[in-house]
């Protein structure tokens, strides 16, 4: 069995695949930097059991990480539990996508598995929409190569600065948006607000670049927020929940050959 892991600033991820690249299983939990080591053996330790994961079975893990602070204590935790493991680095890397930008080392792990996911399953050209702590949108041309990339504050990072910035506005849960017109109270003004701008900011920032490159592209979003969008989401959107693991899996394959 493989493993594959995604550390976010908000989530990790976990994706199991057989031998045969087989998707299997995944368990996600919340990233936390306070966390003990110790703490986050028990949860992912507990988590596996439940969904019958035998640690033993596990030969290869590929881990991907943005969260500098965790990468140790995380390491030593699968270390631990798959311990017939080899553990392989996700460092960014042309190696695995061409990159036609300034410094592809910039490029973060989580960004090359997406690119590299995006190629494999849609082709190109290609505009990825990850919805995370961060939204990012990542332009793959009709050449195949990484061109452009755009960061905004996400849904929660928006809906959180509100929050804390203004006093006399409430916290709110980004969910269940229905219409525009519905926004009659607080509460709706701020969640459509977000979550309809949001929306209006990825599909205004598509139609820009198509207009830039001067050709249609596909359009795949993936993240923790995408299913907040994606039915307010044009016809055309693709939603792949796994796209970041699926990415990270060719890139093991890669270097286990």
């Amino acid at each position: 069995m493989k493993l594959v892991v995604d550390v976010g600033n908000t989530t990790i991820g976990l994706g199991f695949y057989t031998d045969d690249n087989v998707f299997n299983k995944k368990i996600i939990i919340n990233t936390d930097t306070n966390k003990l080591e110790d703490e986050y053996l028990a949860s992912i330790e507990f988590l596996c059991r439940q969904k019958e994961i035998d640690f033993l079975d596990v030969k290869y893990i590929l881990f991907s990480s943005v969260v500098p602070l965790l990468n140790e204590p995380l390491k030593n935790v699968f270390t631990s539990l798959f311990k017939n493991a080899s553990i392989y680095n996700l460092e960014p890397s042309k190696k695995y996508i061409d990159m036609d930008i300034d410094n592809p080392k910039d490029v973060g792990s989580d960004l090359v598995a997406d690119l590299v996911g995006g190629k494999a399953k849609y082709g190109y050209p290609l505009l990825i929409i990850d919805l995370g702590t961060a939204t990012k949108l990542l332009l793959i041309d009709q050449n195949a190569s990484f061109i452009s990339a755009l960061i905004m504050p996400g849904l929660k990072v928006s809906s959180d600065s509100l929050f804390k910035k203004a006093a006399l506005l409430p916290e709110v849960e980004l969910a269940n948006a229905t219409s525009l017109l519905d926004s009659k109270n607080t509460i709706n003004c701020i969640k459509h607000g977000i979550i309809f701008g949001h929306v209006e900011s990825i599909v205004g920032l598509a139609k820009r670049y198509e207009d830039e490159v001067g050709y249609k592209l596909k359009k795949v979003i993936t993240g923790g927020a995408a299913k907040l969008l994606f039915d307010l989401l044009p016809d055309e959107y693709i939603l792949d929940d796994n796209l970041t693991l699926d990415g990270e899996l060719i890139i093991l394959n890669q270097e286990i050959k």
